[in-house]
C-alpha cells in the first residue's frame, strides 16, 4: 500500500531540465525584446516546448516572467564578517555587480515600458492628496486666507 505523499501523479513526470530551458529562454527574450513584445509563443519556440507545456506550468505571461525574473536572485549575500565596513563594502559591491552585470543586469538596462497592469490586478484609483477645502472651514479653525 503506497501513501499519499509517495504517489505519483499519472503522465510523465515533469523534468527539470525542461524548467530551465523555459526560464532561461524567458528571461533572454526579455532581455531582447521587452516585457510588451515578449509573448508565450515565443518563449516555448525558443525553449523548443509546446506552448501547453508552459501553460502548464504557468497560467500566464505575468507568472512565468515572475518566476524567470526570481531565478535570477542567486544566493544571500554572506558577508566575510571582519568588519562592519567590511561587510558593507562587500554587499554594496555585490550588489553593483548584481545590478548591472550579466543577465540581470541587461534586464536592468532596458527601458520601463508604459505601465503595464494586467486586467485581473488593476485596482481603482483612488484619490491621495485631500481635496481643497473652501475659505470659511480654514478660517473656522485659526487658518490665514
Amino acid at each position: 500500500m503506497t501513501t499519499p505523499a509517495t504517489e505519483r501523479r499519472p503522465g510523465r513526470p515533469r523534468s527539470a531540465a525542461t524548467d530551465e530551458a523555459i526560464l532561461d529562454a524567458a528571461v533572454d527574450l526579455l532581455s531582447e525584446q521587452g516585457f510588451l513584445a515578449l509573448t508565450i509563443e515565443a518563449v516555448a519556440a525558443r525553449a523548443g516546448v509546446a506552448k501547453t507545456t508552459l501553460y502548464r506550468r504557468w497560467s500566464n505571461k505575468d507568472d512565468l516572467l515572475l518566476d524567470a525574473v526570481s531565478c535570477l536572485k542567486g544566493p544571500p549575500f554572506d558577508p566575510p564578517g571582519g568588519s562592519v565596513r567590511d561587510d558593507t563594502l562587500y554587499m554594496l559591491t555585490r550588489m553593483r555587480d548584481g545590478w548591472f552585470k550579466g543577465r540581470f543586469g541587461r534586464l536592468m538596462r532596458l527601458p520601463a515600458p508604459e505601465p503595464y497592469q494586467p486586467p485581473t490586478k488593476r485596482k481603482p484609483v483612488r484619490r491621495v492628496a485631500p481635496q481643497p477645502t473652501d475659505t470659511p472651514r480654514r478660517t473656522q479653525r485659526g487658518g490665514r486666507q
